[in-house]
């Protein structure tokens, strides 16, 4: 995360835009993350829409940004609960959301969440792991994409964490 955030402040990461399935790319990502969600016992769904178009975005990067938010929704939220994955064409943009039935957040945090080295005082995340990079790299590199990313929360109900990506121009490379 570091590696990354030097290279997008000096301008030198370079992204590979292309025509993405995204559906398959995060299938793959699931697939490639089953064991921490299985570890936790946790319910993963996944609703891609049947028309989804191809993204214009880095594969890579895609891999990238579903992984911390599936990695995210899995340190959060407690044994046996709830994670969803759906994505949606909406307004000529790929829209990506991850839903858990995790800890939550209140306002104070959500307002801090994407800055550098944040990480909240709940003592459920000071128990995992980090150093409160991963969200702000993500949200970078969502906007690099022309994306946006957003969430909503409610502190002992959940999260969605949720980012688009432009739709492939005229379908085609």
């Amino acid at each position: 995360d570091l590696s990354d955030i030097s290279r997008i402040e000096t301008g030198r990461l370079r992204l590979q835009l292309a025509e993405v399935p995204v559906g398959r790319y995060v299938q793959e990502t699931i697939g490639a993350m089953r064991p921490q969600v299985d570890a936790r016992h946790h319910t993963l769904t996944l609703d891609l829409a049947p028309d989804l178009p191809p993204a214009y975005a880095d594969r890579t990067r895609l891999v990238q940004i579903v992984t911390n938010l599936l990695s995210n929704a899995c340190k959060y939220t407690p044994e046996g609960g709830r994670i969803s994955i759906a994505a949606r064409l909406r307004q000529e943009r790929i829209h990506i959301a991850v839903t858990d039935s995790g800890i939550g957040m209140g306002k104070e945090d959500l307002a801090r969440l994407f800055t550098q080295f944040f990480r909240s005082e709940d003592p459920a995340v000071r128990e995992q792991p980090g150093w409160g990079l991963g969200l702000n790299v993500t949200r970078r590199l969502v906007e690099l994409q022309g994306g946006e990313m957003g969430v909503s929360s409610e502190l002992g109900k959940g999260s969605t964490f949720w980012f688009t990506l432009p739709v492939m121009p005229d379908g085609r490379a």
